[in-house]
């Protein structure tokens, strides 16, 4: 859990969000069932997209998801 905490907060850093927002994107793509490195790219998609819309974390993963679903994407399709 600290590995993942230290990870979260620098990739928030990096793309200029607060760590609670990448640990909640990162939460949603766990919660389906995903290992940690499709749920962290998926995390960090969550919060570029997220910059460049204006929408909230739980937003752009429920887009996210529903395309994946959709289309029946991978995370590494995304």
């Amino acid at each position: 859990m600290d590995k993942f905490a230290i990870q979260a907060n620098k990739a928030a850093k990096a793309l200029g969000q607060q760590t609670t927002a990448y640990t909640n994107a990162a939460l949603i793509y766990y919660q389906q069932g995903l290992q940690s490195a499709d749920a962290d790219a998926l995390a960090a998609t969550t919060l570029k997209v997220g910059n460049i819309t204006g929408q909230d974390t739980k937003a752009v993963s429920e887009e996210i998801t529903a395309v994946m679903n959709g289309y029946q994407l991978g995370a590494e399709q995304v």
